[in-house]
């Protein structure tokens, strides 16, 4: 009978002991879930400020022929190369778009101003033989402080070059263009102080023709040159064309003068 009883006193006190650290391994993950959710605190894209979906690309290619494409700027082809403006790889042109798009941010208490360009790009699959082309969504995104994003007096039948320094940006690409893979990558950018090469600056050069009631323009991460046959008297040979009330819909405060 003694046995019995310290048989089973010790067998208590062994499930209290397995109890109290259950307890305390349950009590572990959860502050560890819980810190972990806190942590992920993600930027918040708020209101729209400005879009632009739509715009002719124009290319003057080396044989003095005029190639427009919608939301594309075509690459150089001629004579029997022309056949493949549209294909795979050459279809992506020189550059493209899907959509420009400017919208309030915020992140970690503070408020800011991101501007995106939501593009087309594209790999082979099996590119040693330039075999299973297969298109992907390009996002390149730049963030500036409330005002930062200023554009505002044009001159008409002008080139209006446009520096704006940001304060972060970054370019990634995938296989579906969600507001989850956005943020993260936001999120990414802004945590490592990110400015993607080859500098912060976004260049704009924009051409308001008030007679044609159009707006001819390029923007661009590239420092101004001749890639797109800048001239004395404006974007020459390669930009990108819309009205100019389209074109105010992505910079509101646009007044031509």
């Amino acid at each position: 009978m003694v046995l019995i009883i310290c048989q089973y006193l010790q067998y208590n006190i062994i499930m209290k002991r397995i109890l109290v650290l259950l307890i305390i391994i349950c009590s572990c993950f959860t502050a560890f879930g819980q810190d972990d959710r806190d942590s992920i605190v993600l930027p918040v894209v708020g209101q729209r400020m400005g879009y632009l979906g739509e715009a002719l690309g124009w290319m003057k290619n080396s044989a003095g022929q005029w190639i427009s494409r919608p939301n594309r700027i075509a690459g150089d082809y001629v004579g029997d190369n022309i056949k493949f403006i549209d294909y795979q790889k050459q279809g992506l042109g020189i550059d493209n778009f899907n959509a420009f798009e400017v919208n309030e941010l915020s992140y970690q208490g503070n408020k800011y101003v991101i501007f995106s360009k939501q593009a087309k790009s594209g790999y082979y699959k099996y590119p040693q033989v330039k075999e299973g082309w297969a298109y992907r969504e390009k996002v390149f995104f730049y963030i500036f402080n409330p005002g930062g994003l200023k554009v505002d007096s044009l001159k008409n039948d002008s080139l209006n070059v446009i520096t704006l320094t940001a304060l972060y940006n970054y370019a990634y690409e995938s296989n579906t263009n969600d507001d989850l893979t956005f943020a993260n990558n936001i999120k990414k950018a802004m945590d490592g102080g990110r400015c993607a090469e080859p500098t912060c600056d976004l260049y704009l050069l924009i051409k308001p023709i008030k007679a044609k009631d159009v707006v001819r323009f390029v923007i661009t991460n590239r420092p101004v040159g001749l890639e797109f046959g800048l001239g004395k008297d404006g974007i020459k040979t390669r930009y990108y064309e819309t009205s100019i009330a389209d074109f105010t819909k992505l910079f509101p405060s646009v007044v031509i003068y």
